[in-house]
C-alpha cells in the first residue's frame, strides 16, 4: 500500500488549540489516493473542515475505483486510519434496513401499505392519526413523526401521514420493531442475513462486535479532542451501523434501483 505523508499540504490550525494543532499536523496521513494531486486535495479539505480523519471510496459503474483512507482514529495518540477502519455510520442505516425492507416487500412478508400499528400497537399512544402511518410513510419519511421525541416535541403525528415530507428517525425505529415483530428476528440477526452476508459485508454489524476493538475511529468534539466511543449492544436502524465502506455504498444505490424499478 502506498502512503503519502503530507503531500503538498498548506496546514492551517488557526482555530484549533496549540496542543491539538501540533499533533494533528504530524500525523495526517493519506494512503491508497490515486495520485499526489487528489490526496494534496482531500488532506486540505480535511484540515480546513477541522476533520481527524475520514475513510472514502469512489465508486463508477458498480465497481470500486478507489479507496481513500485518510488522518488519525485518534488525535491524542495517533493511531493512523486504513481503509478497515470502523467508523460509526450514523444514517447511513436507513438506507441499508430499506434495502432489507424491501426484499421482505418483494417475498410478501410486508407491504408498503401495512400499516405499523397493526403488529406493534404501543409506540405511539393516545394518537389515532399514527394508525395510518405505513410503511412506504416511514421509509418516505412522510409519517408525521418528529425526528426523535423531546420534550418539546412529544412523540405524536404533526401532520397526517403522507402529507408532506419531514425526516424522522422514529419512524424508523417504529418499523425496526414491526419488521422484528413480523418476523420473529432480532434486527441485527435479520440484516446479516439479508443484506450483510449475501454483501460479503464482514465488518459491518448493527451492534458492536469484538472484533471491532482492534481498529475503530474514535468520535471528536469541535477541538478535535478524543470522546468515548459508544458500543451499542442493541441494535438502532435509524442511527448507527459500522459497514464496510463501499459496499454500504453500493447497497444504497441498490435501494434507490430497487424503487425507481418498482
Amino acid at each position: 500500500m502506498q502512503e503519502l505523508r503530507g503531500v503538498g499540504v498548506k496546514r492551517n490550525f488557526s482555530g484549533l488549540p496549540r496542543p491539538v494543532a501540533a499533533r494533528f499536523s504530524t500525523l495526517l496521513v493519506l494512503t491508497t489516493m490515486p495520485s499526489s494531486a487528489a490526496a494534496a486535495k482531500i488532506a486540505q479539505l480535511i484540515t480546513d473542515a477541522h476533520v481527524t480523519g475520514l475513510s472514502m471510496a469512489i465508486i463508477r459503474n458498480g465497481s470500486i475505483e478507489s479507496v481513500t483512507a485518510a488522518g488519525v482514529r485518534n488525535a491524542r495518540d495517533g493511531a493512523l486510519i486504513n481503509e478497515h477502519t470502523i467508523f460509526d455510520a450514523a444514517s447511513l442505516s436507513k438506507p441499508v434496513f430499506a434495502y432489507a425492507v424491501l426484499q421482505l416487500i418483494d417475498a410478501g412478508i410486508l407491504g408498503l401499505d401495512t400499516p405499523l400499528a397493526r403488529h406493534v400497537s404501543d409506540y405511539v399512544p393516545d394518537d389515532p392519526r399514527a394508525g395510518a402511518i405505513a410503511v412506504r410513510h416511514v421509509l418516505s419519511h412522510t409519517s408525521g413523526l418528529p425526528n426523535w421525541r423531546t420534550s418539546d416535541f412529544p412523540l405524536k403525528t404533526y401532520f397526517a401521514p403522507g402529507a408532506r415530507f419531514s425526516y424522522s428517525g422514529e419512524g424508523f425505529v417504529w418499523l425496526q420493531r414491526t419488521v422484528e415483530a413480523i418476523t420473529g428476528d432480532p434486527i441485527n440477526v435479520l440484516l446479516h442475513r439479508l443484506v450483510f452476508e449475501p454483501l460479503e459485508m464482514r465488518q459491518s454489524s448493527f451492534v458492536w462486535q469484538s472484533a471491532f476493538d482492534a481498529n475503530y475511529a474514535d468520535p471528536h468534539d469541535a477541538s478535535l479532542v478524543p470522546d468515548l466511543k459508544k458500543k451499542p449492544a442493541s441494535a438502532n436502524t435509524a442511527a448507527r451501523t459500522t459497514p464496510d465502506l463501499a459496499k454500504t455504498s453500493g447497497v444504497a444505490g441498490a435501494t434507490l434501483a430497487f424503487i425507481h424499478d418498482g
